[in-house]
């Protein structure tokens, strides 16, 4: 390699070293011990963030229902069967298309059908809001 060759390389060297230091200061920081999960948004604290998990993992207790009518993505990913990527296609289905107000109505969302909705059916209640 000659040496204007072997110059070039470390001119490129330098620059993307540089790219690399600008762009680290135009980030958004995170306190140390913070996570930062998704850009612009930062959990309280890794412990929050580990509360919430915990409990989006937490299978339903015996009696507890859930209202996809008004539930959350988190609490509609403990359904059996139902997880985080199908609980988000039901609350984007419920925010375009409005309530489901029964059963059958569920089957609209892709990835729901009739055997679902039976496996369903004793943890969901229609009516009163949130999880029962």
């Amino acid at each position: 390699m000659s040496r204007s060759e072997r110059g070039l390389v470390l001119l490129f060297l330098g620059l993307a070293v540089a790219g690399h230091g600008v762009r680290l200061l135009q980030e958004q920081r995170s306190a140390p011990g913070e996570l930062l999960l998704l850009p612009g948004v930062a959990p309280a604290s890794v412990a929050a963030h580990r509360a919430r998990s915990v409990a989006a993992g937490r299978p339903l207790g015996p009696g507890e229902r859930i209202n996809p009518d008004s539930a959350t993505a988190e609490e509609l990913s403990r359904l059996p069967g139902i997880g985080m990527r199908l609980a988000k296609e039901i609350v984007a289905d419920r925010h375009l298309r409005g309530s489901f107000g029964s059963l059958a109505a569920l089957e609209r969302v892709r990835g729901i059908g009739p055997a679902t909705v039976r496996r369903l059916e004793p943890f969901l209640h229609f009516g009163s809001t949130g999880v029962v």
